[in-house]
């Protein structure tokens, strides 16, 4: 006789003894009037038991299957659900129950389907019970009617070792969480120190408790993982840490949790980027840029959104306004200039503005070939001006000075450019030259060097300029 046949006797001989004993627990209380046997060889043999039992509160109905192995070697799984299910039964029978869960598995019973299993074990606070269902693969996150999992069953219950065991064998820990948090009825260190949970365990998808926070938007379950050392720069399934998952998701709340809690402001996003995750960014140009360069940091893309609140944010947090990216060396202003946020590009180029304070700009006609310089809503100088000719228009729009250089010489043409403004970290800017009366530059403002001397004295970086017809 084979091996496998010694086993299939075995098993089939602690089914027949467990039954035995059950059956004869049932006739020797009277229970076995309504029993129904019917007996066959070992490979289909049945025994079907029912009987039900009135007390003064409730019906129990009780049903008992015994199956030999099946083709796919799963053994039935009622005689397991009925010895989880003893009470309400008679004393004796109650008794062999209870011992016959652990045979029933030893023999074959399949845990992973008693879908009532470890919620029985919760409910009888027995943890030898839920120590030998978990060990047969019972499964702690399966919600009853309810949406209750066994592991927020034990927690609300305070059976801390059954959670603790729970998770150690593949429960949901952010049950855990959400039942402290939703409830209240476990004080949260408890829930962390005594029952083993991680602040950087994933969930069963795999995802970082902490972004999975930020897309549940949960800025007090971001704060609790934070305190209790969960790490901030850790990335989720989409490659990106909790950080920028908030920020390409507009979720300034949990920003703001991150940021309080410690996230760094100057993290970059992680290269390559996952086209998952750019499906979530906005379409316009700081999209193509993280295609194509790397180092981008979150400054960069509230700049390029003008994402003010945002902006402000990042910045008070230490957010660095002259990083710049890996491959193509753009800091946070030319994002805000390649996307018209003069706002933007003011606050990081360090413009303030105190209250009651007047400002200076400069207005441009093309038109007339003239600029005139205010302070305030006051013209304090007017000078003539010599703008792009055909084939290098100069560009309409609203601008801001970048830099300044009272001695530049142009990269471009090499030529020299006394007192110069770049507009918008842009190839042209205002500068000394020849102004005939029309357009003759190559796409820059010239002014007469005396007019443009005074401008630049008083004119700072952050300070607009607007071109128009």
């Amino acid at each position: 006789m084979s091996q496998t046949t010694h086993f299939d006797s075995y098993k089939t001989s602690v089914l027949a003894a467990v039954l035995s004993s059950v059956f004869i627990a049932l006739a020797a209380s009277g229970l076995a009037q309504s029993a129904n046997v019917a007996m066959g060889s070992p490979a289909d043999a049945k025994i079907k038991v029912s009987s039900s039992l009135r007390s003064s509160s409730t019906e129990i109905v009780a049903g008992i299957t015994v199956a030999a192995e099946d083709k796919n070697g799963a053994l039935a799984r009622e005689p397991l659900s009925m010895s989880l299910h003893p009470g309400g039964l008679p004393a004796m029978i109650n008794t062999v129950a209870e011992g016959n869960f652990e045979l029933l598995i030893n023999s074959g019973g399949d845990a992973s389907h008693v879908e009532t299993a470890l919620r029985s074990a919760v409910d009888d606070n027995n943890t030898r019970m839920g120590t030998a269902l978990l060990e047969a693969s019972a499964y702690p996150n399966l919600m009853d009617a309810k949406g209750v999992s066994p592991l927020r069953a034990a927690m609300a219950a305070r059976q801390l070792e059954l959670a603790r065991l729970m998770i150690q064998h593949a429960g949901h820990p952010i049950d855990l969480l959400d039942s402290s948090l939703d409830s209240g009825n476990l004080p949260l260190p408890c829930a962390l120190s005594e029952c083993g949970l991680s602040p950087n365990q994933q969930d069963a998808s795999e995802e970082s408790h902490l972004v999975r926070a930020v897309s549940e938007k949960r800025p007090d379950l971001i704060k609790f993982l934070l305190e209790k050392g969960a790490d901030a720069s850790r990335p989720g399934l989409l490659g990106q840490p909790p950080l920028h998952m908030a920020a390409i998701t507009r979720n300034m709340d949990a920003l703001s949790a991150l940021l309080d809690g410690g996230a760094d402001p100057n993290q970059v996003f992680n290269s390559p980027v996952k086209q998952e995750f750019l499906q979530l960014v906005d379409k316009n140009s700081f999209k193509r840029w993280l295609e194509r360069d790397a180092g981008l940091t979150l400054l960069m893309l509230s700049a390029s959104r003008g994402d003010m609140e945002m902006l402000k944010a990042l910045m008070k947090k230490g957010a660095k306004r002259d990083q710049r990216s890996k491959n193509w060396k753009r800091d946070a202003v030319v994002f805000a200039c390649d996307n018209d946020h003069i706002p933007a590009a003011e606050i990081l180029l360090g413009k303030i503005i105190k209250p009651g304070g007047e400002v200076h700009r400069v207005v441009i006609s093309l038109s007339k070939q003239k600029a005139i310089l205010y302070k305030g809503d006051k013209a304090v100088r007017t000078t003539r001006v010599s703008t792009g000719r055909k084939g290098f228009a100069t560009p309409r729009g609203r601008y801001v000075i970048t830099d300044k250089a009272k001695d530049w010489v142009s990269t471009i043409h090499h030529v020299t450019m006394p007192y110069y403004m770049r507009l918008n970290c842009r190839d042209f800017g205002i500068h000394a030259g020849a102004c005939p009366g029309y357009p003759a530059s190559r796409g820059c403002i010239r002014m007469p060097q005396a007019d443009v001397k005074a401008m630049f004295a008083l004119l700072k970086v952050g300070d607009q300029v607007t071109i128009e017809d």
